[in-house]
């Protein structure tokens, strides 16, 4: 995802990758804020760590967010994001942890 380094940070390009990762198309998310998916638990501090990049034109710095799809789906993500010319670009995973816990959530033993 890069995103604009306006105080908006507006999303000017995702892959397809994004629908599979945030459940939504790229024409959903390109010219919106990266802002209006964030949890409000979560956006102060990523408003304030966009804009410590931005004003620092930082390489990389690491960031943990709940993302919020227009259907109320909350997902936890980790992100790298580094400062460029052409804008912020933010790879984004799902966090490792909540990735782990949904794991151990699955049944794993083999049918009897």
């Amino acid at each position: 995802m890069i995103l604009d380094h306006l105080e908006a940070f507006r999303i000017k390009y995702c892959s397809s990758v994004t629908t599979t990762v945030f459940g939504l198309y790229t024409k959903e998310l390109v010219g919106t804020s990266v802002l209006d998916f964030i949890d409000t638990e979560d956006i102060y501090d990523v408003q304030e760590e966009l804009r410590e990049i931005v004003r620092d034109e930082a390489v990389s710095n690491r960031i943990n967010f709940a993302f919020v799809s227009h259907s109320g789906l909350k997902t936890e993500f980790q992100a790298s994001v580094s400062y460029t010319d052409d804008g912020i670009i933010l790879i984004a995973q799902v966090n490792p942890e909540e990735m782990l816990q949904s794991i151990g959530e699955i049944d794993l033993t083999w049918p009897k």
